[in-house]
């Protein structure tokens, strides 16, 4: 029977199409100067000769306030999914991620984790995050704008928080994303959903407008 202790941390690495950069990746954990931790890399056996490039310089909000009010008023992240670290006993409280919320169950679990406990990001840069055309927060994945509509609604049904603005950005961009990927009457739904949410705002007109520009049949 092994007696070996249980490591401080556990570091999890899920590999998805990014089989070229796994070497580069591992070692970026293994050199750190904390020695205490076990590393468990989830491979889903999909592709792994896919191209990608580093993203650009993201600015995060540090305090739990900020970060909360970032995902709900956006429907964005306030955390980076790579660099979380958070208590076993805290996922376990609110049940671990969801999979009725595919491609926001990142942004599912930060919201439910800030009801049980406080977030924070650090002011530092720890995290190169590399971008991949086929990744799940690809420009044109309407799914993805759709999930985060789900989770801000249950966000809504939990709390009582005012999720009006993130809805409305989300429904904003599921009508370009939508429009983009060749199904104008989508994004004309999608975008009638945002201007019923901020009926003022300039950019929802905008995105109605291209998706009505696209769907009618305008003379040659």
């Amino acid at each position: 029977m092994c007696n070996k202790p249980t490591p401080l941390i556990s570091v999890l690495m899920p590999v998805y199409n990014c089989g070229q950069y796994l070497d580069e990746s591992i070692g970026s954990i293994r050199c750190q100067t904390l020695e205490d931790f076990e590393f468990v890399i989830v491979n889903d056996c999909r592709r792994v000769n896919e191209s990608g490039e580093l993203g650009q310089l993201w600015t995060m909000p540090l305090d739990h306030e900020s970060i909360v009010a970032t995902c709900l008023q956006t429907g964005g992240c306030g955390l980076v999914q790579p660099t979380l670290m958070v208590r076993r006993a805290a996922l376990k409280a609110v049940g671990g991620y969801r999979t009725f919320v595919p491609f926001a169950q990142d942004l599912d679990l930060f919201l439910r984790l800030s009801r049980v406990g406080r977030l924070a990001n650090l002011a530092d840069i720890h995290l190169l995050y590399r971008s991949r055309p086929e990744q799940a927060s690809a420009p044109n994945n309407v799914w993805q704008s759709l999930a985060v509509i789900a989770v801000l609604r249950d966000a809504a049904l939990s709390s009582g928080s005012d999720v009006r603005m993130g809805l409305a950005n989300r429904y904003r961009l599921a009508s370009r994303q939508a429009t983009n990927l060749g199904l104008p009457l989508r994004g004309i739904y999608y975008g009638v959903r945002a201007l019923l949410l901020t009926p003022t705002r300039a950019e929802t007109w905008r995105a109605f407008a291209r998706s009505v520009l696209k769907a009618r049949p305008w003379p040659s």
